[in-house]
């Protein structure tokens, strides 16, 4: 009943090879009960909840792949507007930046050099 196996370092078990280590596991220790006689009733209807078991864990893991994706891409999408806002949001403080600049350059050559000038810039929040 005891099974050695044996992996490459260079190779990582991967949740598929997991698996069907998992069932050929299970398949060969409930083989070894087959032989047991009067008891093969019980070891057909565990062999049939086993793969039972095995269909849902799979569906369940095929689901929760199905919402990792969904999750990343939600999360990316938020990421990619919010880029695009903060880029709009900074190109309209920029322009509002040039247009006070000229009026300090303005207000320069009409002899108010040396003076400071208050310039406010509107936030978004």
């Amino acid at each position: 009943m005891t099974r050695l196996i044996k992996l490459s370092k260079n190779q990582k078990p991967t949740r598929d090879s997991f698996i069907d280590t998992l069932t050929e596991t299970s398949q060969i220790s409930l083989n070894s009960f087959a032989s047991a006689g009067p008891s093969s009733s019980k070891l057909g209807a565990a062999q049939a909840e086993l793969q039972a078991c095995e269909a849902h864990l799979a569906a369940k893991e095929k689901e929760l792949d199905q919402l990792r994706v969904s999750a990343v891409r939600r999360g990316l999408e938020a990421r990619c507007k919010a880029m695009v806002e903060c880029r709009c949001n900074r190109g309209e403080m920029g322009k509002e930046g040039l247009r006070a600049l000229e009026g300090v350059e303005s207000s320069a050559s009409n002899g108010l050099d040396g003076q400071f000038v208050l310039v406010h810039f509107p936030t978004s929040e």
